[in-house]
């Protein structure tokens, strides 16, 4: 198993070769036959865990976020998922959280059963040598990232341990982002660990224009040096 430590600083790259991307002609099914479009009714009519109303949000760019009850998800206890639905109300997002695990054999052996799955579905994960990772984040790690840098910005311990990344083309100008990170926050005799695995789909047309704003950014600070 090739798995890549992430820096307390993470360099968000540009992604311009997709080499190694897995490519699924059919459709792209999630946990219980829910896909990614489906309405939050049709997710939670298919959704087997029981949903947390309570925690349910929009945000301010009308995005609603609903969340289920903890318990076993892809075979580990303690698992608690979050769907995102666009203003229109499509299912485009979706994360399992596992927070708050106070052993690191716990946490290594939960990366290592997620890891080894997405292998066996997906392959092996991108690889690259400079350390980037893509424009095209999940709030897996979306969500890894506030957490460790809130920890480090009022100078408490945390830091990330693991990071590995998919990208599933679907061949109908849709892709799918897969991200699993592992991290920890707090002192070594007080620790908790954490694990976040996120699903995101987007368009062809998006990653170019990630990439031509990236470049835009670079072409800007160059200028000035």
């Amino acid at each position: 198993m090739k798995k890549r430590i992430i820096s307390s600083i993470i360099i968000v790259g540009v992604l311009f070769s997709f080499i190694h991307v897995v490519s699924f002609a059919d459709s792209f099914s999630l946990r219980n036959g829910i896909m990614f479009g489906d309405s939050y009714e049709t997710v939670k009519s298919k959704e087997t865990m029981p949903f947390n109303e309570a925690d349910d949000s929009v945000l301010d760019s009308g995005i609603r976020q609903v969340f289920t009850e903890k318990g076993k998800v892809a075979g580990l206890d303690d698992g608690q998922i979050m769907f995102r639905f666009t203003p229109d109300n499509k299912l485009y997002e979706m994360k399992y959280d596992y927070t708050f695990i106070s052993s690191k054999e716990t946490i290594e052996y939960d990366y290592e059963t997620i890891y080894n799955g997405l292998v066996r579905k997906y392959g092996e994960p991108l690889n690259y040598s400079d350390g980037n990772i893509s424009l095209i984040t999940t709030i897996a790690i979306d969500g890894a990232l506030g957490v460790v840098g809130m920890f480090n910005s009022i100078n408490a311990a945390a830091d990330y341990i693991d990071y590995d990344e998919w990208i599933v083309e679907l061949g109908d100008g849709n892709n799918i982002k897969i991200e699993i990170i592992s991290y920890y926050t707090g002192s070594i005799d007080n620790r908790k660990y954490s694990l976040n695995v996120g699903y995101k789909m987007f368009t062809d047309e998006e990653m170019e224009q990630a990439i031509s704003d990236k470049k835009a950014s670079t072409a800007s600070i160059d200028d000035e040096l």
